[in-house]
């Protein structure tokens, strides 16, 4: 703003801008400053600074005038005095009043303890309680109780089971030399006997053995026959007795290795006895040994003296067949499998928990998926669980007269562990585990339960059936989780230390 005139009066200064026109009189002990020139800005900054204390006092207000709708008053000295005291009578470690904390005080809980009923009292048990400063707190934890009822249960456990073949009822049949496969007996799936030709199979090494053992029969009856006439001679003075000592050996070495090729033949599987060979000519035994173990049903282009029999070594079904007629096998290629289908193993995944109930001979009703029923016996419990899923294996046998039970099939098995008997069932939430000990909570007052070990009797589709447990008791029901902690307070600190 340009000025360009200044004109004194009495009292005031008078400026005139050339640039307007108007004449702007201020008096004359005031500031020459631009922030006395009134302006918009000004009424909206004096009311901001209004509002906020209108609105300080008006909540103010409001609430006092709720105040005295509900009556508000101030704690008089003997309500403060309370207050003093509820704040020393109090527990820090187990959120308890400090007179009424059974966990802190031993006269309280062992009062505690004797009015527990005696068949809860187990000798050398020790009897846990949870305890809390009010009903309220285990209501707003979630727990809830109800009564408990008695029915009659069988004592079971349920298992998932697998099928299998029992392995002292499997044969594997295998090779025992190298050789090509000239013919095979059985298809898969027939059942067949014990000592039925499964096979048969060309070796030359079959051959040899026979050969040797030709050679040393014939070697032995020269020596029995040598030594018969050193002995008649030897009695006639003709042979000195040293002569005969000497033809004796001979017949008995020679009966030795008789017998090694003898005992050659059966380990092959061949079923002889070198004593009828003897008596007989040379001819016939090369018929009898080319035919050695062979069954009728082989061709006869086919007897060559080179042929083992593959022998089934028990009755059953040949479930598994790998013999193809003219093909090329090594020793102790497996050529058919044969089980006796009769007797299956159930195999059962049981948790850890629950092994120290099962006993061999227990009896076992297993249920399949597709429906079908067994009944067998518990057979073996494993000393170990498993490392990754801790389960414990247990192994039964069922009967399968009727054939219905497939190898590999699923399902369920039930083990009966006892005679059945009153118990009273509960649901899971109602049941805690402490490793392999499980605990209910009975409720002693609105602010105590007491936590009770019980054996599990049942797994059923009503629940759980537990033992010791007696009826009309009011137990907990859901929330039980809270009830294990405070059981078990000890193990999550210190503790307190006013005994």
């Amino acid at each position: 703003m340009t000025m360009t005139t200044n004109t004194s009066r009495k009292n005031n200064v008078v400026f005139k801008s050339a640039d307007v026109g108007i004449d702007e009189t201020f008096p004359r002990d005031c500031a020459m400053s631009t922030e006395m020139i009134p302006g918009p800005a000004t009424f909206w900054s004096r009311l901001g600074q209004v509002v906020p204390m209108v609105l300080t006092f008006a909540i103010l207000g409001g609430a006092l005038w709720w105040g005295h709708q509900v009556s508000w008053t101030a704690p008089n000295r003997t309500q403060l005095a309370a207050t003093h005291e509820h704040h020393e009578d109090w527990c820090p470690e187990h959120n308890v009043p400090e007179s009424t904390c059974i966990l802190c005080k031993k006269d309280l809980m062992k009062a505690a303890v004797a009015a527990e009923p005696a068949w809860y009292r187990d000798a050398g048990e020790e009897v846990r309680f949870a305890h809390a400063a009010s009903a309220e707190s285990f209501a707003r934890a979630g727990v809830t109780t109800g009564p408990t009822v008695t029915q009659e249960v069988e004592p079971q456990l349920e298992a998932p089971a697998q099928t299998q073949y029992e392995p002292a009822r499997v044969a594997r049949m295998a090779v025992r030399l190298p050789g090509v496969i000239r013919w095979v007996g059985v298809r898969l799936g027939d059942r067949v006997e014990a000592g039925a030709i499964i096979a048969v199979v060309e070796s030359a090494e079959v051959g040899a053995t026979k050969a040797t053992l030709m050679r040393n029969l014939a070697e032995q009856q020269a020596a029995i026959a040598l030594r018969d006439r050193f002995s008649i001679s030897s009695q006639a003075g003709l042979k000195t007795k040293v002569e005969f000592a000497d033809a004796e050996a001979k017949a008995r070495i020679a009966q030795v290795a008789v017998f090694e090729a003898e005992q050659a033949l059966l380990n092959l599987g061949f079923d002889l006895n070198t004593a009828d060979f003897a008596a007989l000519s040379s001819e016939d035994q090369v018929s009898r040994l080319r035919t050695l173990g062979l069954p009728e049903t082989v061709p006869v282009s086919r007897r060559s003296a080179n042929l083992l029999p593959v022998i089934a070594a028990r009755a059953g079904v040949v479930v598994e067949l790998a013999a193809l007629d003219g093909a090329s096998v090594d020793a102790g290629v497996l050529l058919a499998v044969i089980a006796d289908t009769q007797v299956l193993r159930v195999s059962l995944a049981v948790p850890s928990r629950d092994a120290g109930s099962i006993v061999a001979g227990q009896s076992v009703r297993l249920l399949t998926r597709d429906g079908i029923e067994a009944t067998g016996t518990i057979q073996t419990i494993a000393l170990e669980a498993d490392a990754n899923t801790r389960l414990v294996s247990v192994t039964a046998t069922v009967a399968n007269d009727k054939g219905r039970l497939r190898v590999n099939q699923v399902g369920t098995a039930t083990i009966i562990l006892g005679q059945a008997q009153t118990a009273v069932v509960l649901p899971p939430s109602a049941i805690q585990w402490d490793g392999t000990t499980a605990y209910v909570f009975i409720k002693r007052t609105d602010t105590t339960y007491r936590g009770l070990k019980v054996p599990v009797l049942a797994r059923t589709a009503a629940g759980i059936a537990v033992g010791r447990l007696r009826a009309g008791e009011e137990v907990a029901l859901t929330a039980t989780a809270v009830l294990k902690a405070g059981i078990f307070y000890d193990r999550f600190g210190a503790g307190c230390t006013d005994h």
